[in-house]
């Protein structure tokens, strides 16, 4: 309830004030890390609700928390006479997080940055008391509120002069709310795949939309970044996009060159995931590549060693096993017998 105080008149102190400045800068993408991986199925499980980008309604028309003129002012200049009209906002947590093509001025904050992200692995949406549990933990409550409000002016901003005015953020009850018709997620798209495939039935269908969803999966959540809150979600979301990686190998296995390439993207993913290492030694040995398998043992070895572990008995078993049926000799065909007819010709 005080923050709720403490925010309903910043908003109010709002309507009087001018955009602040943005001063805080965001990064450039470092190198990534991939965390161990751990047990897995290969069923796709989406425990989430449907994302907000699947709905299409307009929403709350109602849900400014800002005066116009305090954020519309700032706003591309018109072309010919005539206001440009808002495009979607295309943005990226896949990998690093980014806005696409983001306008240099203002600049967008880390934090709003932050909110964006939240606000993106939350299906667009969030309560303002969870934002600053999650994002301003440490702020004190008389000043949270205003923080919050900075970063989100902030995010605004930056989405109207990337894409024109349009209403990208909307604060309806008490909640921070991502604008689908105006925002695209990767995200989300890639959760929207998942869901196609899991209600497809023909199989044609099933795999071209498990291979969008792949091929959306650019790299770990938010990758690079620390955020205190962040790690649960990234790990739930690198699982979705490992099992979606094995039910795609699974529904190529008549096809294992197709399949390879499936299972050679996951691995650069998640390098600790024995299982990815064992259905791509039964696809090369599915195509004769003995030295293949064993590349593949080296591999899981030197990664495994980067984390204190060891392959598994199981793992170590299956290429041997394999390695030894490609290199048994093939019995040879059976020369076909010729019988002679009394004048001794062959028949």
């Amino acid at each position: 309830a005080v923050r709720q105080q403490a925010l309903d008149t910043y908003l109010a102190l709002a309507d009087a004030l001018a955009e602040p400045t943005p001063v805080e800068a965001t990064g450039r993408d470092p190198a990534t890390a991939h965390p161990q991986a751990s047990d897995r199925s290969t069923g796709i499980i989406d425990t989430r609700p449907d994302p907000i980008a699947d709905t299409h309604a307009a929403v709350d028309a109602g849900g400014h928390d800002t005066a116009p003129s305090a954020e519309q002012t700032n706003v591309p200049p018109a072309v010919d006479g005539e206001q440009r009209q808002p495009r979607r906002v295309q943005v990226s947590v896949l990998g690093w997080p980014s806005i696409t093509d983001a306008a240099s001025h203002p600049p967008l904050r880390a934090k709003a940055l932050e909110l964006l992200v939240y606000l993106a692995v939350h299906d667009g949406e969030a309560t303002v008391d969870a934002i600053l549990d999650d994002l301003l933990p440490d702020a004190p409550t008389s000043k949270a509120p205003g923080r919050l409000y900075t970063y989100v002016s902030n995010l605004r901003a930056v989405m109207r002069h990337t894409a024109g005015p349009g209403d990208y953020l909307t604060h309806p009850q008490n909640r921070y709310t991502l604008n689908p018709a105006l925002v695209d997620v990767d995200l989300w798209r890639m959760r929207a795949a998942i869901r196609h495939a899991e209600r497809a039935t023909d199989p044609q269908a099933r795999v071209a939309a498990l291979r969008r969803a792949v091929d959306t999966y650019r790299g770990h959540l938010a990758d690079g970044v620390d955020y205190e809150w962040i790690e649960p979600y990234r790990e739930a979301v690198r699982q979705q996009a490992l099992d979606t990686y094995l039910a795609l190998a699974d529904a190529l296995a008549d096809h294992p060159a197709r399949q390879l390439s499936v299972l050679d993207e996951a691995i650069r993913h998640s390098p600790y995931t024995e299982e990815l290492y064992q259905h791509a030694m039964r696809a090369r040995a599915a195509l004769g590549q003995a030295d293949a398998i064993r590349s593949l043992r080296r591999a899981l070895t030197r990664a495994l060693a980067e984390i204190d572990a060891e392959p598994h008995e199981d793992t170590l078993a299956l290429a041997h096993e394999l390695i030894a049926a490609q290199q048994r000799p093939r019995p040879r065909p059976q020369a076909q017998r010729h019988s002679r007819d009394e004048d001794g010709a062959t028949a």
